[in-house]
């Protein structure tokens, strides 16, 4: 498994194993294989994060056993929820009732339906997390840097509150900001087609109205928007670093982070993946033929 540039997006290449499908799923992902600096000790090559470490998802309206089982299948144990308590009523989470260590951090209050009627911006809301949230945003990473087995952070979409947290998380320990940029970049391409015309015919349901330009709050994720926060994060508070500090990370847990999520490149396992997938495949059925996106698939087929 070798380190290959690609634009501006450096990653370890190991096949086709970033996207993920298990069940209905359709923004499951591994952020494994990134470049994150260097480090004493590292060796030449620096270091990496690792497969199986963080995966990041939305959550379906019919979340259920397959879902879960997938997740199992995975080796995830921990979850981070980061939907409100409204969201949560109304699409249970399915990996609690599966026996998975839940940790619920809400990150906004208010569903979809209701930052469309207020006409929020991409952006705007970018900024309110940022801004208001990040004792919340801190919690969140504090979760991952804690776990001692792979961890699964979601929201609704995957979107905007699990963009912004990973993107926090890798950025943190050393993931060069157009790499973060371009991993939260894939989500948009990810929900485009069915998932997201279905949300958008939802919504002009609920308001009675064509949605115009706020079709970009549901679906979009577009570079520009994540770059110019992490832009703002860094002159107001002069790094990642310093933001989670400020909003209560403490530099054992930001060490804490970074040898849970990176392994020095040199050292890194080259049949690392292969082995989570003969573990899954024991678990729940196997990882799956590629889907008609060439996609990896996990879990029981149908």
């Amino acid at each position: 498994m070798g380190i290959a540039e690609g634009g501006d997006a450096r990653v370890v290449r190991a096949g086709e194993e970033r996207v993920l499908r298990a069940g209905s799923f359709v923004n499951l992902r591994d952020v494994g294989g990134y470049r994150a600096g260097r480090a004493e000790g590292a060796g030449r090559a620096g270091r990496v994060t690792r497969w199986r470490r963080l995966l990041r998802a939305d959550l379906p309206a019919g979340a259920g056993r397959r879902e879960a089982e997938g997740i199992l299948a995975l080796g995830v144990r921990r979850v981070v929820d980061l939907r409100d308590a409204a969201e949560r009523a109304e699409v249970p989470s399915p990996f609690r009732a599966a026996g998975l260590d839940v940790v619920d951090v809400p990150l906004f209050g208010g569903s979809a339906e209701s930052l469309v009627a207020a006409g929020v911006s991409l952006p705007g809301l970018y900024a309110h997390l940022l801004g208001e949230r990040g004792e919340s945003l801190a919690e969140a990473v504090r979760v991952v840097a804690s776990g001692s087995s792979p961890v699964l952070v979601h929201c609704t979409a995957g979107k905007d509150r699990t963009g912004l947290t990973v993107a926090l998380a890798l950025a943190a320990v050393g993931v060069d900001r157009a790499t973060v940029v371009a991993d939260y970049a894939v989500t948009q391409d990810l929900l485009a087609g069915a998932w997201l015309e279905r949300r958008v015919a939802e919504l002009e349901a609920h308001h009675g109205a064509g949605l115009g330009d706020r079709v970009e709050l549901l679906g979009g994720s577009p570079p520009r928007v994540l770059e110019e926060a992490l832009v703002e994060v860094e002159r107001r508070w002069g790094s990642v670093h310093g933001y989670l500090v400020a909003h209560g990370l403490d530099p054992a847990e930001l060490a804490a982070l970074r040898a849970f999520l990176t392994v020095g490149a040199d050292a890194a396992d080259p049949v690392e993946v292969p082995a989570v997938e003969r573990a899954a495949d024991r678990a729940a059925g196997g990882v799956g033929p590629r889907d008609e996106r060439g996609l990896a698939t996990v879990g029981r087929a149908g």
